[in-house]
């Protein structure tokens, strides 16, 4: 025969239940604790398969930026070579510069402007210079100077 427990709620009454019972509700208990520990598990499992994930992700964004960056720098050396090309003759190259595809084109028109002042500049400065009429001034060499074979030309030279 099943003895009978009793219990008291909070509220004052009583509960009367059955040590067959309460066995039943022990093992109902120890089952849903053995599934949360099981669930515990997983979850942790999963936080950890999710943080893998995660950095494999960002090693791979970062490699992804990477090639970004390259492939930009790329681009824009590309675009300068072809703009000096273009431009050949007419820009100080040194002052084609920048970091987007829009200060290249920019700064193509500073440096022919500075290309057109510095052949400006040379123009008048040539423009100015003297040079005297007719032959150069003959100058004199020191024999001293001279490998063998340019004092053999220089003497032959002056019998003509």
């Amino acid at each position: 025969m099943e003895e009978q427990m009793e219990s008291r709620e909070a509220d004052g009454s009583q509960v009367e239940v059955t040590e067959s019972e309460l066995s039943a509700l022990m093992a109902k208990i120890a089952e849903l604790r053995q599934g949360e520990e099981a669930r515990a598990a997983e979850v942790a499992t999963l936080r950890a398969e999710l943080t893998a994930a995660r950095q494999e992700q960002e090693g791979e964004l970062s490699a992804l930026r990477a090639r970004l960056v390259d492939a930009q720098q790329e681009r824009l050396d590309t675009h300068r070579r072809a703009l000096l090309a273009e431009h050949a003759g007419q820009v100080v190259d040194e002052l084609v510069m920048g970091s987007t595809v829009e200060e290249l084109e920019a700064s193509v028109e500073r440096a022919r402007a500075a290309y057109a002042r510095v052949a400006e500049s040379a123009r008048r400065e040539l423009g100015a210079t003297v040079v005297p009429v007719g032959a150069s001034p003959r100058v004199e060499l020191n024999p001293e100077e001279l490998s063998p074979i340019a004092k053999i030309a220089v003497a032959l030279n002056r019998n003509r």
